[in-house]
């Protein structure tokens, strides 16, 4: 019998993984009650899966290898959501960070709520959902970001690539300093004084 927010589903565990203990279980359980945890079939990972509520999901007709991740979810009725791995095992900074993960790609709380047949054809139709709005404003803002630092450096090099092509040129004297030349010469006399005589 389940414990009260134990999330954890043995199934196979071909890597003998050692399963998240009971507290870091609950903590995503008390942030979201349909999130399961699998061990990885086919890699030392952990999976993180959602009951199916309102999809389809995964049926056996995507079940290639009874073996694999996927016939994993059917065989549970769950639907994936990303695999989790930590050098420093279950922490809880790891709890913080894997909540925070979750948080930032909560389509429903973008969108109000699980995206029904009208909320994807306004997606599809009519000018797309906000969660991809969302997406979209993220990649134009990461464009920009590329854009202005290519920009600068394009800018800088070309400038240097300019004046060094003015200094082999001779177009700029580089005087490291010291003062310009002047323009008007400067005029030396000299006076010529007699050879004196010879005396006798």
């Amino acid at each position: 019998m389940m414990q009260l927010g134990e999330i954890y589903l043995p199934d196979l565990n071909p890597f003998n993984l050692v399963p998240p203990p009971l507290w870091w279980q609950q903590g995503l359980w008390a942030f979201d009650r349909d999130l399961r945890i699998l061990p990885g079939r086919k890699k030392p990972v952990f999976w993180l899966a959602r009951v199916k509520r309102f999809s389809k999901g995964l049926t056996g007709e995507a079940i290639i290898d009874d073996q694999n991740d996927t016939a994993m979810f059917v065989r549970h009725e769950l639907v994936p959501v990303t695999w989790i791995a930590s050098t420093e095992g279950f922490t809880e900074g790891f709890l913080i960070y894997i909540v925070g993960e979750l948080i930032a790609r909560d389509t429903w709380a973008i969108e109000g709520g699980p995206l029904t047949e009208d909320g994807i054809k306004r997606a599809m139709f009519e000018g797309g959902s906000k969660y991809g709005q969302m997406l979209d404003d993220r990649d134009a803002a990461e464009r920009r970001a590329i854009d202005r630092e290519v920009h600068d450096d394009v800018y800088h090099a070309t400038g240097d690539a300019w004046r060094s092509l003015q200094t082999r040129t001779g177009e700029r004297v580089l005087n490291a300093g010291l003062p310009p030349p002047t323009t008007t010469p400067t005029t030396t006399t000299m006076t010529m004084t007699p050879e004196p005589e010879p005396t006798t």
